[in-house]
């Protein structure tokens, strides 16, 4: 990273990205791929898998609508990377557990109509929930926690714990609340 640019000039590009100045990004990204390139690697000791999560990164930037509610691009950037990382580190474990799996159970066949009746499930709840909630949910069903969450769609804590309560509502009433378990 330049040593001229610091904290203070970065964030005044984010302002000006905020306010809609896209090629602000573009100047972010210049500065502080370097530098988030280094600090990804300190978790993935991966340079290429490094780049990817620093690219994923602001790629989720760019997917955020509630970018007025970042304040510290950096530190929001460096949190967006560690879950990346997370992710695809609990996604890559579970993948070789299924690996493993599949090689000692060879003649086991995955039974194409129950694939299709989960996507048909999938569409239904789909259609049902408002798109934040939709995203919410898949957070949820992917394995991450309510701060997580709330880092990733940029609301607080409180505001996902209330959108849970109100998915769950919901998805009780669809499936005509059979289950009443807490």
């Amino acid at each position: 990273m330049d040593d001229s640019f610091g904290h203070n000039q970065i964030q005044g590009l984010w302002k000006s990205f905020q306010e809609g100045d896209e090629s602000s990004l573009g100047k972010i990204y210049t500065i502080l791929f370097p530098k988030l390139c280094l600090f990804a690697y300190s978790y993935t000791r991966k340079k290429d898998l490094s780049e990817n999560l620093v690219q994923d990164a602001f790629l989720k930037i760019l997917e955020n609508e509630a970018t007025e509610k970042i304040y510290d691009i950096e530190k929001y950037l460096k949190i967006g990377i560690f879950l990346l990382w997370k992710t695809h580190d609990r996604n890559d474990r579970n993948r070789k557990k299924h690996l493993s799996q599949y090689r000692y159970n060879q003649k086991d066949q995955v039974n194409p109509k129950i694939e299709v009746d989960k996507e048909i499930m999938q569409d239904t709840i789909g259609r049902r929930l408002k798109n934040d909630d939709s995203k919410i949910l898949n957070l949820v069903v992917e394995g991450y926690s309510n701060s997580e969450i709330a880092i990733l769609l940029g609301i607080n804590n409180r505001k996902v714990i209330n959108k849970k309560y109100q998915i769950r509502q919901k998805l009780e009433k669809l499936i005509g609340g059979h289950n009443n378990s807490k």
